[in-house]
């Protein structure tokens, strides 16, 4: 690839970028020093999240909010770790569907309908994500009972891990 011309002598002839690159030796014209550079980079990277230290979200008051805005920060933490230790309601329960997650035995996790608070009706596409993020036996329940009304039913972290073996309980 030819990025710009340089002059020799009266001939304009076009400059690669393996010669205008500062390491010649990873840069060569066969691609091959790319690959040397994404090995670099790749090796790098795996240093640093190798030794970064490992977060930790506490969650202590969260009332709930759009399901969308909880589908992005459920996403997001990846395999971050997640404490719930105090109140998590509405939306904030779709929590209990991330890889490293535990309950306090004391938290309290409410659940409840999704709706439109514009029109005030339930919503069965929102209901359906909620379910999505939870476990199973959680799914079920919420699916036939908590998901059909605006009223909110409170679960401690003990109750839940009665329920449903899948929800881990923090030491």
């Amino acid at each position: 690839m030819y990025h710009f011309m340089r002059r020799r002598g009266a001939v304009e002839r076009p400059v690669t970028y393996a010669e205008r690159a500062p390491f010649k030796s990873l840069c060569s014209p066969s691609g091959r020093g790319r690959l040397r550079w994404g090995r670099l980079i790749v090796l790098v990277h795996v240093l640093i999240c190798a030794t970064a230290p490992a977060q930790a979200l506490d969650i202590r008051r969260d009332y709930g909010g759009k399901n969308w805005d909880y589908l992005v920060r459920v996403l997001s933490a990846g395999n971050e770790r997640i404490r719930i230790l105090g109140v998590c309601e509405s939306a904030c329960t779709m929590y209990l569907g991330a890889e490293n997650v535990c309950v306090m035995p004391n938290a309290r996790l409410g659940f409840h309908a999704s709706y439109d608070p514009a029109t005030g009706q339930i919503s069965r596409n929102g209901a359906e994500m909620v379910a999505h993020f939870l476990p199973a036996v959680l799914r079920e329940h919420y699916l036939q009972d908590w998901s059909r009304t605006k009223r909110v039913t409170r679960l401690t972290g003990v109750q839940l891990a009665a329920m449903d073996p899948a929800v881990r309980l923090c030491a």
